[in-house]
């Protein structure tokens, strides 16, 4: 729910790169 938040913010995104980047790569 949240991933998808930090994903659009951006900044938030770094902080959990590691966790958005296998979500944001299957997207």
């Amino acid at each position: 729910m949240r991933f998808g938040l930090v994903n659009r913010s951006g900044s938030l995104r770094t902080l959990h790169q590691p966790v958005i980047n296998p979500l944001v790569g299957s997207a």
